[in-house]
């Protein structure tokens, strides 16, 4: 269990404006993105990964899911992603033509 709580990406932020003169602090932030980076590419790497394995292997990926899952900057990704697919589908919905109902030929 660690110690604190993990630091979201607003208040990381936070600690950037307040530290923004200090290069230690900014070399730290890096760090931090970079393994942000890290986990995120697990993450993608794991979701590919879903049929036809043998329990063990299911088993290990099942925990580094559910540690990845309380990861910040995981779960930012993952929503993030999450809008850019719903702002996708909207520009594909608003280019598709609709029809609301069929036309019939006019009668004379």
């Amino acid at each position: 269990m660690p110690r604190y709580p993990a630091l979201t990406i607003k208040e990381l932020k936070a600690i950037q404006e307040a530290n923004k003169g200090n290069p230690e602090v900014r070399r730290l932030l890096w760090e931090i993105h970079r393994l942000h980076g890290v986990l995120s590419s697990l993450d993608m790497h794991l979701g590919t990964l879903r049929c036809d394995l043998s329990y063990l292997v299911m088993n290990a990926r099942s925990n580094c899911m559910l540690l990845l899952d309380n990861e910040p900057g995981v779960r930012w990704k993952r929503v993030m992603e999450k809008k850019a697919r719903r702002k996708d589908r909207g520009i594909l919905d608003h280019y598709r033509p609709r029809f609301d109902k069929p036309t019939e030929p006019e009668s004379p």
